[in-house]
């Protein structure tokens, strides 16, 4: 099976997660900013993560998440062919207030540019050191070749770098319960993507897309450290855009769960699973697959300044319909 040849591969981080720790936290914990990261997939309006942190009542925070995207992947398949090579690097800012003691309101900008990276000899350099394969990686290296073609007529090219400001996605997160009976909590999520990236750039799908999702977080357990259960649940609607069209669905489910294990005060460790439908119709993985990505990480607390920063790898699981690893870095501030 595909999973047993690739699961080989995550074993090299987790030696991510092993540092020190102290006493417990009573705030709930925080999965990682994570969306798609597929070059034909991540211009679609898929929210990030859910989170069961309301900014609190009059309260501002920011966050600010840079994603490192290596692609590798070539195949052939009928009539269909595709090429991914390159790196894709997204710089996305956060905004959320705090409306009240139910409503978070936000809004997240995004910066996307598609270049020919600097990080294929490391990774393969990397994958050599721990026996993992690099088969998908026998192209040139450091080059950018975005390619899907159909009867051998492109209808995906991008050769040449390209960046520029990303679709601009709005938010509001209500609390449904607060877990004070239960204790799991609840939140639902509306999320709306407005068409302001250049499609043919492939930094924006040309149309609104709309989401909705369900999310529940429970404390499993709490002593010296805690640790938490978040899951989502949620349904992306795509509007008719203009990134082969002809083939794009309709509707994508989505959803995902995690566990945040909270060391201390200062510090939590992160690992989450997502899944994602399949956005095009095609007989390859590369643009028809369902995915599913594997994040692992760890996140450390400055309390007094109230200031967070997470870094985490991003690995495909089971389908080329994710890249191959991404390199996941977020800045979070309260106001």
């Amino acid at each position: 099976m595909r999973f047993v040849a690739r699961s080989s591969k995550y074993w090299p981080w987790v030696g991510l997660l092993f540092l020190n720790s102290a006493q417990v936290i009573a705030d709930p914990g925080r999965l990682f900013s994570t969306r798609s990261n597929s070059p034909v997939t991540q211009i679609f309006g898929l929210p990030s993560q859910p989170s069961a942190q309301l900014s609190g009542v009059g309260k501002w925070e920011g966050e600010l998440v840079y994603r490192i995207v290596n692609h590798a992947d070539m195949v052939t398949e009928g009539d269909e062919a595709v090429v991914l090579d390159g790196e894709t690097r997204v710089t996305n800012l956060a905004l959320s207030y705090g409306l009240n003691e139910k409503w978070q309101l936000g809004a997240d900008i995004a910066y996307l540019s598609h270049q020919s990276g600097k990080l294929d000899g490391f990774i393969e350099d990397w994958h050599d050191l721990w026996g993992i394969s690099n088969d998908n990686r026998s192209g040139p290296q450091n080059v950018l070749d975005i390619n899907y073609a159909v009867n051998g007529l492109d209808r995906v090219a991008i050769t040449r770098d390209k960046s520029g400001i990303g679709d601009v996605r709005l938010w509001a997160n209500y609390e449904l319960g607060d877990g004070s009976e239960s204790g799991t909590r609840y939140f639902s999520r509306l999320t709306i993507k407005l068409p302001t990236g250049d499609e043919d750039d492939l930094l924006g799908s040309g149309a609104m897309d709309v989401a909705a999702d369900v999310a529940a977080q429970r404390r499993l357990f709490e002593s010296r450290t805690y640790l938490d259960l978040i899951g989502h649940l949620g349904v992306l609607v795509l509007g008719d855009g203009d990134v082969l069209a002809s083939q794009q669905e309709s509707v994508v489910p989505y959803g995902g769960a995690g566990l945040v294990w909270g060391w201390s005060d200062r510090f939590e460790l992160v690992i989450q699973a997502s899944i994602e439908g399949s956005y095009f119709e095609s007989d390859l993985d590369e643009i028809g697959g369902t995915s599913i990505q594997l994040t692992a990480g760890g996140r450390y607390r400055w309390v007094d300044s109230n200031f967070e920063l997470a870094i985490a790898i991003v690995e495909d699981l089971v389908s080329d319909a994710t890249p191959d690893v991404a390199f996941h870095f977020e800045l979070r501030k309260g106001f």
